[in-house]
């Protein structure tokens, strides 16, 4: 019996042998200890609750959809912290470059360069040579530390001449941080998931706790992949080197009247030659022609020379 019940039997007690005076002021403090009993069973319910010490049961077992959204409500309080955090995180940054060189030896440079890129500590990525008109071009795509990317093209660019040289860099800081935050918070739904699966018995909520146990871990799975690859990105920076040769520049001759004499000749010379072909190719359409216009010409001169003669027989006669 616990102290409650004992203050009201003693209370009861009492008021059997006192005058109704003492049975009225029995009865007032019983119902002011059974008031206070009560409140005292409430502030303890609600402490209890408060605490988290009592689940939400479907017979003897726990509701999956509600913890399932405890869950997702852990999910997003790590999302929140991830987001708080965000500006305590070092700055992420991927870089690229592209340089363009001439060279008086483009294999021997193309060499070097690759020694460049393993004394860095990176590793050439994709290397490209190609010829045309006998001139050797080579092209070299290259991963090396982004904090040995400044020296690494300083080294490169002392090897010819430099044409052209750009780079690039995009902040990616937001992006990891965000990736981070919800990766924590999945694998946190994941476990809590993975508890729920081994406390149920029941063959529908085991399918569709795996069912959604199994979807969060592909998306758990797609992120990390996501995150690994920003890493690499932002560890090793992508240069592409492009080697072409050195072109020798042909002197002009100055303008002035040899110049011009020599420029007159030549063209003289390119109308002599389109004459002469010209008429090569005329020629044998010319013969044809005159062989077939003679014999009709001479046949032509001799009917006339003939009709006059006859005319002329008739009018002296």
């Amino acid at each position: 019996m616990n102290r409650t019940q004992q203050l009201l039997s003693a209370a009861g007690s009492r008021a059997s042998h006192d005058s109704p005076s003492a049975r009225t002021r029995v009865g007032v403090r019983r119902r002011v200890l059974i008031a206070g009993a009560t409140l005292i069973c409430l502030a303890g319910f609600v402490t209890a609750c408060s605490s988290g010490d009592i689940v939400p049961m479907m017979g003897d077992q726990a509701m999956p959809g509600e913890l399932m959204m405890n869950a997702d409500m852990g999910a997003e309080a790590i999302q929140a912290q991830g987001d708080r955090d965000a500006a305590s995180v070092q700055q992420q940054v991927i870089k690229t470059a592209t340089i363009s060189i001439r060279v008086d030896d483009v294999t021997t440079t193309g060499a070097r360069v690759v020694n460049l890129v393993t004394a860095s500590g990176g590793f050439v990525q994709q290397q490209d040579l190609s010829n045309s008109d006998e001139t050797t071009y080579e092209t070299i795509t290259a991963r090396v530390p982004a904090d040995r990317l400044d020296a690494f093209i300083s080294e490169v660019s002392a090897l010819g001449a430099v044409q052209s040289l750009t780079s690039q860099a995009a902040d990616v800081t937001q992006q990891v941080v965000d990736l981070d935050a919800r990766i924590g918070a999945l694998q946190t739904s994941a476990k809590r998931l993975e508890e729920l699966l081994a406390a149920t018995s029941s063959v529908a909520d085991l399918v569709a706790v795996e069912t959604e146990l199994a979807n969060r871990q592909a998306e758990l799975d797609s992120l990390i992949s996501q995150r690994d690859y920003l890493r690499d990105q932002v560890s090793y920076s992508t240069v592409t080197v492009s080697l072409s040769p050195v072109v020798e520049s042909i002197g002009a001759t100055p303008p002035g009247f040899v110049s011009g004499l020599q420029n007159g000749w030549t063209a003289l010379v390119t109308l002599v030659g389109v004459a002469i072909t010209a008429v090569g190719f005329l020629l044998p359409f010319v013969l044809i022609a005159a062989a077939i216009a003679v014999p009709i010409i001479i046949a032509i001169n001799a009917m006339g020379r003939r009709r006059r003669r006859n005319e002329a027989g008739h009018g002296s006669s």
